[in-house]
């Protein structure tokens, strides 16, 4: 059973992350809008980009997206490799009485 949620999670996390890539995707790609006029006439429109609000919402959901796949992997052990000022963090931390 613990082996089967571990699997469960590390491929939620595969999928949290390809969320994120096309979230990301979306920041840059054209974007279409629509907008009711007062006489009930629908205009739509293409930008090249998602205006500021919705690049907003899109960055936020990207930013839940890492931070729910970053908890995943953490979860179970996953951790990437450190940096090298993350690895000389760890050292002062070991070294420190």
């Amino acid at each position: 059973m613990v082996a089967e949620s571990a699997a469960r999670r590390a491929a939620l996390a595969a999928d949290l992350l390809s969320d994120a890539i096309r979230l990301r995707e979306q920041l840059f790609s054209p974007y279409q809008t629509s907008n009711w006029c007062k006489d009930g006439t629908l205009v739509t429109a293409t930008l090249t980009e998602p205006d500021a609000a919705t690049k907003r919402n899109l960055s936020i959901s990207l930013a839940v997206l890492v931070d729910k796949h970053c908890v995943l992997d953490k979860h179970d052990g996953q951790e990437e490799d450190l940096s090298a000022v993350g690895e000389w963090l760890a050292r002062l931390r070991d070294e420190s009485p």
